[in-house]
C-alpha cells in the first residue's frame, strides 16, 4: 500500500484495484486489518464487474472497528464500513480478544458480508506475536478458495 503511516481509503483501493487489474484470475486476497476494510469497499465500490469476476475468495483475518477506541486516528475513510455481500466466497477469522475488532463486530462484518465466520480464541491481533507459527490453519483457509 501506498503509505502505511497515514492509511486512505481511497489510496489503498485504488492501489488494490491496479494490482487485481494487472493479476491474471483468479486472485485470492490474504487481508489482514486494515486490509479488510480495504477490501470490503474495494468490491463494494471500487471494483469493475469484470474485476470482481477474477477474485476466487479472500481470507478476512482480524478485521478492526472504525468506530471503536483503539482505531488508528491516522487512518481516513475507512468509517461507516460497508455490510454489502461480497460477490466472492470469503472467510472471517477473528480473535476473542482483538484489541481492535470484538467478535460481535467480526461477526456482524461476516455476516453482512455473506462470509464463513471463524474464532480462534485469545489471540489478540492475530499477527506474529499470536504464537500461530507458519499458521497452518490459515494457509488451509487460504488455499480452500483454489
Amino acid at each position: 500500500m501506498p503509505d502505511w503511516d497515514h492509511p486512505s481509503r481511497d489510496a489503498w483501493c485504488r492501489t488494490l484495484d491496479a494490482a487485481v487489474s494487472a493479476a491474471d484470475a483468479p486472485v485470492v486476497f490474504a487481508a489482514h486489518s486494515l486490509g479488510c476494510l480495504t477490501t470490503a469497499f474495494w468490491a463494494s465500490q471500487y471494483a469493475s464487474a469484470a474485476q470482481l469476476a477474477k477474485v476466487a475468495g479472500a481470507l478476512l483475518v482480524a478485521v478492526p472497528d472504525s468506530s471503536g477506541s483503539h482505531f488508528p486516528q491516522d487512518a481516513s475513510g475507512f468509517a461507516a464500513v460497508p455490510l454489502t455481500r461480497l460477490p466472492f466466497a470469503s472467510i472471517v477469522v477473528a480473535s476473542s480478544d482483538d484489541p481492535y475488532g470484538d467478535e460481535p463486530f467480526s461477526q456482524n462484518c461476516a455476516s453482512g458480508w455473506g462470509s464463513r465466520w471463524i474464532g480462534i480464541g485469545p489471540r489478540g491481533h492475530i499477527n506474529a506475536d499470536s504464537g500461530l507459527g507458519d499458521w497452518d490453519d490459515g494457509r488451509r483457509w487460504l488455499g480452500s478458495f483454489g
